[in-house]
């Protein structure tokens, strides 16, 4: 867990219509690639429930590397100054900025389908089915992040879920969902299991691969 005191272009002191507009401008530039149409309209639903009381969404906006250079790229992945970025190293299609709006199962990975806040929990796989460090760095309002060891679950029948069927989990998906997220936690909280924390403007936490997460 580190600091990061500004993104480029995108201080971590930000407002969220600030926020918000460093996302619009990024589509405008066409970081975004042939996804840019989609980035806009996930970007007016954002703007259309943001601030609107008991409204909830996940939005992803998922960059094209292929449209921009190492230098561009090392920016982007906080790069010490001085260290090369290999482009053939980062995994296609898995950067990202993530913004979610209100709280509950909405507001998590699993919202748009309309699972049960337990499959939220998940580890980062690449398109080309390979397990991913990750990095979440808050911007603008907090997340709650929910980290497991990878020994904890078993995977499932997809390399990025667990299996649901496992006994840590089968029983928190006939639970209310708040008691099932507390359950998660209480669980991460375990020595040896993991950890939990609130993500917060200008905090950086690094996710190693193989470590299942959840975040609202």
């Amino acid at each position: 867990i580190g600091r990061v005191d500004t993104l480029d272009g995108c201080p971590s002191s930000s407002t969220v219509q600030e926020a918000i507009m460093f996302v619009n401008e990024q589509v405008q530039n066409g970081i975004f690639g042939d996804q840019s149409g989609q980035a806009g309209n996930r970007l007016s639903e954002l703007l259309a429930i943001q601030g609107a009381t008991g409204k909830a969404g996940w939005f992803e906006f998922r960059i094209d590397e292929n449209v921009l250079d190492e230098e561009q790229l090392a920016e982007m992945v906080l790069a010490p100054e001085g260290w090369q970025v290999d482009k053939s190293t980062i995994p296609t299609g898995y950067m990202m900025h993530i913004m979610s709006v209100g709280n509950g199962v909405k507001a998590t990975l699993c919202g748009r389908e309309g699972l049960h806040i337990v499959n939220s929990l998940h580890r980062d796989v690449s398109k080309c089915k390979r397990l991913c460090d990750t990095g979440l760095c808050g911007v603008v309002g907090r997340k709650r992040v929910v980290l497991l060891a990878p020994d904890v679950f078993p995977s499932g029948k997809v390399l990025r879920s667990p299996d649901m069927e496992c006994p840590h989990l089968k029983p928190l998906a006939n639970l209310p969902e708040e008691e099932a997220w507390q359950r998660l936690e209480a669980l991460a909280k375990t020595p040896g299991k993991g950890g939990v924390l609130d993500l917060e403007p200008g905090m950086f936490v690094f996710v190693p691969h193989g470590w299942w997460h959840a975040v609202r």
